[in-house]
């Protein structure tokens, strides 16, 4: 997965390809899927390329959230290419979890950047809740309230997002150890430099996949 603003700020950037009438109602479905971290909903049930179907786009909402999967599988890979070096010897030790670790700390670096490219407060991704998997609605409202917590204010900190979510039981995440990996790389010039190239080869990958929908 993306972090949320960098899932949000994608959605914004790509809306114009599916003609958005509600902006809230499909910003709200571009962080959706990961509601299933309290939810508990299947991954397979949020994700997956079913959602890239035209056919899936009935509403604004499951726009938004076809948006979500879009940015996640073309990121990801993008995450993996542009910094193997970072994963280089996680991949000799064979540790998915390091891996993961790694990889969750480059999301959240990318999520420091991309907040300061546009003013998130101007938009309200997180008023607009609903349950399309049949989701208990307290779930649904725990997420996003959590979202909003961590995510509505004028300076972002990437220790409290974390602690937020740490917060929300989420021994997962692995909060301590992103943390500092992420302020690890926060401190390499080199790296955090890459954080522009890797919005730029997201957008033009996505929407170079979009387009060859039409």
């Amino acid at each position: 997965m993306a972090a949320p603003v960098t899932h949000i700020k994608f959605a914004l950037d790509v809306k114009e390809y599916f003609s958005v009438q509600n902006l809230d109602e499909y910003l709200a479905g571009s962080v959706y899927p990961d509601s299933r971290y309290v939810s508990g909903v299947d991954r397979d049930v949020t994700h997956g390329d079913f959602l890239l179907a035209p056919s899936f786009w009935k509403t604004d909402f499951k726009k938004g959230w076809a948006t979500h999967h879009l940015c996640d599988v073309v990121g990801q890979q993008l995450i993996l290419d542009l910094f193997f070096n970072l994963f280089e010897d996680v991949y000799d030790a064979d540790s998915d979890e390091e891996l993961g670790v790694r990889v969750a700390a480059i999301k959240f670096l990318l999520d420091l950047y991309v907040f300061e490219t546009f003013q998130m407060l101007e938009y309200s991704p997180f008023s607009y809740r609903d349950n399309p998997c049949g989701e208990d609605m307290e779930s649904m409202h725990a997420y996003y309230n959590t979202l909003e917590k961590a995510y509505a204010k004028e300076d972002l900190s990437i220790g409290y997002v974390l602690r937020v979510w740490k917060d929300r039981k989420m021994e997962h995440f692995a909060a301590d150890r992103i943390l500092e990996k992420t302020k690890q790389y926060y401190s390499d010039e080199v790296v955090f430099g890459k954080m522009e190239e890797l919005y730029k080869k997201l957008l033009a990958q996505s929407l170079e996949r979009l387009n060859g929908k039409k």
